[in-house]
């Protein structure tokens, strides 16, 4: 916790007496709040403000409460807090995102138990965070995926399509091999590819299936014989982006193995990677740092070397993540400079770290940020107030 002077404790002690004897106790509470957050902030550090525990958080994950809204006094300029919720209780996964959000829905991954082995998919208003629906208990989730106000979501082994409004199910693929991992990838179009491997034949083959987003008819297919362990991390129309056993990440043209450029090294890549125009942003290690190269030759064209916990999200001609300091950087995507921060202010952490996973999701309109330490899911509106 940021410290405070002593000339500043008397100020506000005496603002905070005098609101008492002018209005209500409830609202001379909620303006010295205010009033501490401006001074902490105005010290030049980042404050950690208390907010109310949810009575029963532990383990309520699918119905958490929504808590009252306070704005931010540590945002950047034009960006203002809209609602956060606690006691939302998202499990750590090693997928590219547990957070997707379209103009009218987000969509959470949410626990019902401690292992993680009982989840939900979770749908919110954007505007208010309130519930909207929240889907049946299902056993695992591979991978998340927004095309415009459809989700696309690998549960239980299907390929499922959900009208985000509602939660229904559009359409859903036959079953599909348990052995496996699946990631989602949309298309510009109505189509979204799938990545998975099989190697059932004793053989590591990477296949990338492609589905009509409206429909879920499989359209086409690739087959790629590649290395055990090695799998497709990233592909654009020219490059295939891979990541595997001593390779943090390498290149080689589409459909084929042999490399273009590869960095190697036993640092696993921890972020996936976006491709932005012909560079590709990637990080590796425990707190992983941002770097970019160009795509076809892998000369490093920037790097960001302040530590990320988070996922990175491409928005908004930018990259936006969380930092360890409960703060979410805005990173220039061509240059990777940081552009502003805006410093979340969980609620005091508990004596034990509830959830390693931090998540952000980004729309034109909103930046939704998960806080797992506190299991907070926290929701800004770009524009002034």
């Amino acid at each position: 916790m940021v410290s405070i002077t002593r000339s500043r404790f008397k100020l506000l002690g005496a603002v905070s007496k005098a609101l008492g004897r002018l209005c209500r106790r409830r609202l001379a509470q909620c303006i010295a709040l205010a009033l501490s957050c401006w001074l902490t902030i105005s010290s030049g550090g980042c404050a950690t403000i208390p907010f109310p525990q949810v009575a029963g958080s532990e383990g309520a994950c699918p119905e958490a409460a929504l808590t009252e809204s306070r704005r931010v006094a540590a945002t950047k300029e034009g960006v203002s807090e809209a609602w956060r919720r606690g006691g939302v209780s998202i499990p750590y996964s090693d997928i590219p995102t547990a957070v997707v959000a379209s103009e009218r829905t987000v969509v959470v991954i949410t626990c019902e138990d401690n292992q993680g082995l009982r989840l939900r998919l979770s749908g919110l208003d954007t505007r208010t965070g309130s519930t909207k629906w929240i889907s049946a208990p299902i056993s695992s989730v591979q991978g998340l995926a927004v095309n415009e106000e459809t989700l696309l979501a690998v549960t239980d082994w299907r390929l499922r399509a959900y009208d985000m409004d509602t939660g229904t199910t559009i359409w859903q693929t036959e079953e599909l091999p348990g052995h496996t991992r699946y990631r989602i990838h949309p298309i510009a179009g109505a189509k979204a590819a799938v990545y998975w491997i099989d190697d059932t034949r004793a053989k590591w083959i990477q296949v990338v299936d492609y589905y009509d987003v409206e429909t879920g008819v499989l359209v086409d297919e690739d087959w790629i014989p590649t290395e055990p362990d090695h799998v497709l991390a990233l592909r654009s129309d020219i490059v295939d982006f891979w990541k595997g056993p001593g390779v943090v990440i390498s290149a080689s043209p589409r459909n084929s193995r042999e490399d273009l450029w590869s960095v190697d090294g036993n640092n696993k890549l921890r972020l996936w990677p976006h491709l932005i125009g012909d560079q590709l942003v990637f990080s590796s290690g425990i707190f992983p740092m941002l770097e970019a190269r160009d795509a076809i030759s892998g000369s490093v064209t920037w790097t960001h070397d302040t530590p990320l916990v988070s996922n990175v999200e491409l928005s908004r001609s930018a990259l936006y993540a969380i930092e360890q300091t409960a703060s979410i950087v805005t990173i220039d995507a061509l240059s990777g400079r940081s552009l502003e921060l805006v410093r979340m202010m969980p609620q005091l952490t508990e004596s034990e770290t509830r959830s390693i996973g931090f998540w952000v999701s980004v729309t034109e309109q909103m930046i939704l940020a998960y806080y797992g330490d506190t299991q907070e899911l926290i929701a800004f509106k770009f524009g002034a107030e």
